[in-house]
């Protein structure tokens, strides 16, 4: 049995390698750079002295009196032609969002050797744990060498860096060069280049990012405190009760944990303190890519909303302050009433949402210790998968915030499902779900989604719909259901086929 259980855990694995791959992948179009300057770094992660020089010359050519510049930074499992297609749309939303607030901006497009050959899937996961150890070779030799450079021959401009997927590693290993990463060989020291160099960032943002959601607190060095170098950090989050999100990171933990793109990063107090103190952490969970493409996580929506901060950021005195920041703004300077910052909790943006949650956490004596513990981060991933839990917590919480039921907020509540909430038309939130049982036992069973979520469901023999029959479900079985809250309406055992096509449509989904 234990080995039959090994079997069908490595072919899931594999199966979640294939899916994964399926989306990354597309086809490619040959296409010339437009509007931005392409950096290619090869296999030996470092840039020749040609090619930089190159570089610099033709970022003078483009726009000698450049304001502000911009480093795109693509993830694994990109061939070179498809980042040039990218970058040629993100780079057009990105000229048009700065043209619209008076400004020119040079774009640098990094292209880094992370495709894959073509080779049997089997070997899949063995290199893209090769491919993760090479981003970071990238980042701590390549891009520190194009950041020395540009930086030195433009003083004036600011620095600002738009990275995705296993782009955030790449960036994250030349921002912080000593941060100890899983896989790197502790007896050998890494090769950086100019170790000691600090970079002054204006705004560095990690969309869809496939660093280590503990990261923060198992390796990578303090880059939140006084002698900061990042003006403004902006990172997307996939993971949210309510939305499909990022189909790709939402396979993820199947293969090696969560991503940092899916989860509010694990980090220490104190990190989180100075981050929302000093206003440095814009958090995005709207608008999230279900297929994890980097034209789709920077498109024009998100270009409007990044290109302005980046130029306030600069200088508050050049634009308006933008919205996304005027939102974290008005929850800091709200009086430290209870009542007030509740109101804000409920908060269509999750920024003010969260700086909210902090601000409540302090009042109430738990500092960032629910934060940096991951005890709030664990009730959203229990609102998916067990909602009733949380209701549960309610008056016997050592954390008052959610003790005395400020959060999750009724609403959140009823739009996760937890029982006893309704919508807004006052009916109970339905949801429906496609996925493996994993255990079956009497008026209770867990379905596996396709996306790694385990959720739990009752079920009353009489009430519970089972088509062909109960007797017919079984561990394994492919199924689909609908819930009210945990309670089971109906549930459908899938034919194989069935399964097939309606999972080949969800990975169609755009």
């Amino acid at each position: 049995m234990k080995l039959l259980l090994s079997r069908m855990q490595k072919k899931s694995r594999l199966l979640t390698w294939v899916m994964i791959l399926t989306l990354l992948t597309g086809p490619s179009v040959c296409e010339l750079p437009e509007g931005w300057v392409p950096v290619w770094i090869d296999d030996t992660a470092v840039i020749s002295d040609e090619a930089l020089e190159g570089a610099l010359g033709n970022l003078g050519e483009n726009l000698p009196k450049t304001e502000d510049i911009v480093f795109l930074v693509h993830g694994f499992a990109v061939p070179r032609e498809a980042s040039t297609s990218s970058y040629n749309q993100v780079a057009k939303r990105i000229h048009a969002a700065f043209a619209e607030q008076g400004r020119k901006a040079s774009i640098v497009g990094v292209q880094w050797d992370s495709d894959l050959p073509n080779v049997f899937f089997l070997k899949i996961p063995g290199l893209y744990i090769s491919k993760k150890l090479y981003s970071r070779r990238v980042g701590r030799q390549g891009m520190r060498q194009l950041l020395a450079g540009v930086s030195k021959k433009y003083p004036e401009s600011s620095l600002n860096i738009f990275a995705h997927s296993m782009g955030c590693e790449l960036v994250g290993a030349a921002i912080a060069p000593e941060t100890d990463f899983p896989e790197d060989d502790p007896n050998a020291p890494p090769t950086v280049h100019d170790p000691t160099k600090k970079f002054e960032l204006n705004l560095v943002v990690f969309a869809g990012s496939d660093l280590d959601y503990d990261i923060g607190v198992t390796g990578l060095k303090t880059v939140t405190d006084e002698s900061s170098t990042i003006a403004l950090w902006w990172m997307t989050l996939a993971d949210t009760v309510f939305d499909p999100g990022d189909k790709v990171l939402n396979l993820r933990p199947l293969i090696r944990g969560k991503a940092w793109g899916a989860t509010l990063p694990q980090m220490s107090e104190e990190d989180y303190d100075y981050l929302f103190s000093h206003r440095q952490l814009v958090v995005e969970a709207s608008n999230i890519p279900t297929n994890h493409k980097y034209r789709n996580y920077y498109n024009e929506e998100r270009i409007s909303h990044l290109v302005p901060s980046l130029i306030y950021t600069v200088d508050p005195n050049l634009i308006a302050k933008p919205e996304r920041l005027a939102e974290i703004d008005r929850v800091l300077e709200a009086p430290a009433d209870p009542e007030v910052l509740r109101t804000f909790l409920d908060s269509k943006e999750l920024s003010p949402e969260i700086y909210a949650i902090w601000r409540l956490e302090h009042l109430f004596g738990d500092g960032s210790k629910h934060l940096s513990d991951q005890y709030l981060s664990n009730i959203v991933q229990d609102l998916k998968r067990v909602p009733r839990k949380v209701s549960r917590l309610r008056g016997s919480s050592d954390c008052r915030l959610v003790r005395e039921g400020y959060w999750p907020t009724e609403t959140y509540m009823a739009r996760s499902g937890a029982p006893s909430s309704v919508d807004q038309r006052g009916q109970i939130w339905q949801r429906d779900f496609q996925g493996e049982v994993v255990r079956l036992e009497k008026d209770f069973l867990t379905i596996r989604t396709p996306f790694g979520d385990d959720k739990d469901f009752d079920y009353r023999e009489g009430e519970t719909e089972f088509t062909p029959s109960l007797e017919g479900v079984r561990v394994g079985s492919l199924v689909k259901v609908r819930t009210d809250g945990e309670q089971l309406r109906w549930v459908h055992v899938l034919r194989l086929a069935e399964w097939l096509e309606s999972t080949d449509e969800a990975q169609r989904t755009p």
